[in-house]
C-alpha cells in the first residue's frame, strides 16, 4: 500500500468519526425512559421509535426486549444506565455515548462524559433540551409543549451499539 493511500483511508476514518449522532442513529433504535421524569417522557414522545417506559425490573426489559434491538438509546438515572450498560457487556456490546443532564428550577446544565456529540444545542433549547436531544438521537424534530416537573437530580442520557 502507497503512502497516499494510506493517508486517504485515515482521512475517511477520520470523517466517520466526525459525523453528527443523528446521521450515525439511521438503524433501528430502542428507547428506554424513566417515565417518572418530565424530560424523559417528552424526550419518548413523538419519538418515532420503539419508546420503552422503565420498569421497576430493568433485567426483565432487558432480556424481553432490548436485548436482541441493534441500538439502544436511554433517558434514566445513573443507576439504571449501569444496569442496562452491565447487561449490554455481557452480550459484548458497549456504552457510546453518555451525557449528564443535571436537572434544576430553571432547565439543566449538560455535561458531555462519553461520545461524539456537543451539548451547545441542547443548552442553547433551553427547556426544550428533550426535544433537542431526541433530534440528536436520530427521532424526528420539534413538536412536543414543555411538561413542568418538580422532581430535580441528574438525568443520564445514553446509547448503546
Amino acid at each position: 500500500m502507497r503512502r497516499r493511500d494510506i493517508l486517504q483511508l485515515g482521512s475517511v476514518a477520520a470523517v466517520g468519526t466526525l459525523l453528527p449522532l443523528s446521521i450515525a442513529a439511521t438503524r433501528a433504535i430502542a428507547l428506554v425512559h424513566d417515565a417518572r421524569y418530565a424530560p424523559a417522557r417528552m424526550l419518548a414522545a413523538g419519538s418515532g421509535t420503539t419508546a420503552f417506559a422503565l420498569p421497576a425490573d430493568p433485567v426483565a426489559l432487558w432480556r424481553r426486549d432490548l436485548a436482541s434491538a441493534p441500538r439502544i438509546a436511554g433517558l434514566t438515572t445513573y443507576a439504571d444506565m449501569l444496569i442496562i450498560a452491565d447487561l449490554a457487556r455481557a452480550g459484548e456490546r458497549r456504552l457510546t455515548m453518555t451525557i449528564a443532564h443535571h436537572l434544576h428550577d430553571t432547565g439543566a446544565r449538560h455535561v458531555a462524559h462519553q461520545g461524539p456529540i456537543a451539548t451547545r444545542p441542547l443548552a442553547a433549547a433551553g427547556m426544550r433540551w428533550p426535544i433537542a436531544l431526541r433530534t440528536l438521537l436520530g427521532g424526528p424534530p420539534g413538536g412536543d409543549a414543555i411538561e413542568r416537573d418538580d422532581r430535580r437530580g441528574t438525568l443520564w442520557s445514553w446509547t448503546i451499539d
